[in-house]
């Protein structure tokens, strides 16, 4: 799971989200609020939906015993939603910058979490300077209770960016 897959289906779910929600997609086209939409994307349609755990000791979770050497699940997208911790937790809002469990937390936090936060960035960004537009219906990956992805997008590019180099993007 870890790498590539994380990576690439953030940043689908993530165009997939925007482009549901224009006025959203439009504040990633200034760099300066990208990180934050990045967290807010994770929150939102995480790539990781699932991740287990045993239980080392003995513990009570919101009033369910739980003993050691149980294996737990943490079902990330409904964390990310939870009512008590985000308002409006179904909503997209780019500029909040949510603490979420999409790359795991303390000692099981993603090692790779700041190259899939570099590269959904970088590719997010530059894809709403390109001013997509949807242009067909999309296609989920076939549903797994781990991982959550988008197999097609498809996306009209309808204005060019001129790159750092001089070149068009």
């Amino acid at each position: 799971m870890a790498g590539y897959e994380p990576a690439v289906n953030l940043i689908a779910n993530g165009l997939h989200a925007l482009l549901a929600h224009p006025r959203q997609l439009g504040a990633l086209t200034d760099p300066a609020t990208t990180p934050a939409a990045v967290e807010e994307l994770l929150r939102y349609d995480p790539p990781i939906q699932l991740i287990t755990r045993v239980a080392l000791g003995d513990a009570d979770v919101g009033g369910a015993s739980v003993a050691a050497g149980t294996v737990v699940g943490l079902l990330v997208g409904a964390a990310n939603r939870d009512p008590r911790v985000y308002a409006d937790p179904h909503g997209l809002d780019v500029s909040r910058s949510p603490q979420h469990l999409s790359l795991g937390w303390g000692e099981h936090f993603c090692l790779g979490a700041r190259l899939v936060r570099v590269q959904a960035a970088a590719m997010l960004s530059a894809l709403a300077r390109c001013g997509p537009v949807p242009a067909g219906e999309p296609v989920r990956h076939k549903s797994t209770l781990i991982s959550r992805g988008v197999e097609r997008l498809p996306v009209l590019l309808t204005a060019g960016v001129e790159g750092d180099d001089g070149g068009w993007l």
